[in-house]
């Protein structure tokens, strides 16, 4: 995998749509959101107490601890709390909005993926409520920039023909340049008055795909979720053939957005 960073700016069996599964599995949460190399570095940067919201299966959360950080996850699903314990994530379940820190103080909340299921008037207040002084929340977000040349192509009509409503928004399809939720977490955070100005950092990074592991993620997409049966089935079984006809794997670039902001400093 490779990382730049910017500032400013039996087929398908076992994927059930929206859930690609916990414990030996990938949970969605660490399917959607990347935490490349360089984004981890900046995260742990001054903090070594981290609450991760939503933590998923854990798989973030690990490579926080690994840079030293002490990390606990707040996950309101059973099962992917108990898969991140079992790795060794310390693990609260719960709604963040109904979580309490229990005077516990944290240099860092982080959260992907899941903080769009936070509620945006109560969120970033509970977050302010469990950093000390100082303390740093990052919002990361990240897409899968648009793929070039035949696969794009080949990519596309597999959609046009099964899935039409999606060939705009499908994995290495979309065009739109950072996760739509940034704007968001700017504005929530400005308004909750807990925080100060807010920053935006950009990572560009790389990761290699297995037929399986591409199916795996397009299956995480809540929009492909709504999709019936039997075009759903269609649509695994025509990208899972384009992917085998570029020799099964292939190499996706991604851009990965990180919105933080401070708690005033005493």
């Amino acid at each position: 995998m490779t990382c730049t960073r910017g500032r400013g700016a039996p087929l398908q069996a076992g994927l059930r749509r929206g859930a690609p599964g916990v414990g030996g599995r990938v949970g969605r949460e660490d399917l959607l959101t990347g935490y490349p190399d360089a984004l981890v570095v900046d995260l742990v940067d001054d903090a070594r107490r981290v609450l991760h919201v939503g933590c998923g299966t854990g798989a973030a959360s690990r490579l926080l601890a690994a840079r030293g950080c002490a990390v606990l996850g707040v996950e309101f699903d059973e099962q992917m709390a108990a898969a991140a314990r079992a790795s060794g994530v310390g693990v609260d379940v719960a709604r963040f909005e109904e979580w309490h820190p229990r005077g516990r103080v944290f240099d860092l909340v982080v959260s992907g993926h899941a903080w769009r299921w936070v509620d945006p008037a109560s969120g970033p207040a509970r977050a302010a409520a469990a950093l000390g002084p100082g303390g740093r929340i990052a919002l990361v977000g990240t897409v899968v920039k648009p793929f070039d040349g035949p696969f794009r192509e080949v990519l596309r009509s597999s959609y046009e023909t099964h899935a039409p409503a999606l060939a705009s928004s499908g994995p290495g399809l979309c065009t739109r340049p950072a996760p739509p939720e940034t704007e968001r977490h700017v504005r929530s955070l400005l308004l909750s008055g807990r925080f100060g100005s807010s920053a935006v950092t950009r990572y560009t990074w790389e990761r290699s795909y297995t037929r399986s592991q591409w199916l795996q993620l397009v299956a995480a997409y809540a929009d492909h979720a709504a999709l019936a049966p039997e075009p759903w089935s269609d649509l695994l079984r025509a990208v899972g053939d384009a992917v085998d006809e570029i020799g099964g794997t292939l190499v996706a670039a991604h851009e990965t957005t990180c919105t933080t902001a401070e708690t005033p400093r005493r």
